[in-house]
């Protein structure tokens, strides 16, 4: 809830479709990737309790992590740091627009908030997907 709220924000704070500024964006950033760690935690702990023998076998779950591999973690890991990087790109040409000198905030920092947050976000995916493998090899016990 807090990953859908923060990027709810993000995306309308960057529209300017509500009169909130560039803090607020930041602190939208910041709950993106605060929500998006959690939903790694609960999903790697409930798979970890099942593969462990704690927890009950559950049939979504179990799909869930039939189709998450490592190869898809790090093409949607690399693909949302990709994006981020873009963004970063842009907010580097737009410094450039002005030979390098005194920026507005403002809307500079409409394009490196999401950069930074997609930057991120992008890194722990990639990162998840190690650490998902890792868990796979805890072998599974009969509940």
């Amino acid at each position: 809830m807090l990953f859908a709220a923060g990027g709810i924000a993000m995306a309308l704070i960057a529209a300017h479709r509500v009169a909130l500024d560039i803090h607020t964006m930041a602190y939208a950033g910041a709950g993106m990737i605060l929500g998006f760690q959690m939903l790694l935690l609960a999903a790697f702990t409930k798979f970890l309790g099942m593969r462990a023998g704690w927890l009950p076998a559950d049939a979504v779950q179990e799909r869930w992590a039939a189709r998450f591999t490592l190869e898809h973690a790090l093409i949607a890991g690399g693909l949302l740091f990709l994006a981020g990087l873009g963004m970063a790109l842009h907010a580097l040409q737009l410094w450039a627009g002005v030979d390098y000198g005194a920026l507005d905030p403002r809307a500079t920092m409409r394009w490196v908030v999401p950069s930074v947050t997609a930057m991120a976000m992008g890194g722990e995916l990639a990162l998840a997907g190690f650490f998902f493998e890792a868990l796979r090899l805890i072998p599974t016990k009969p509940r």
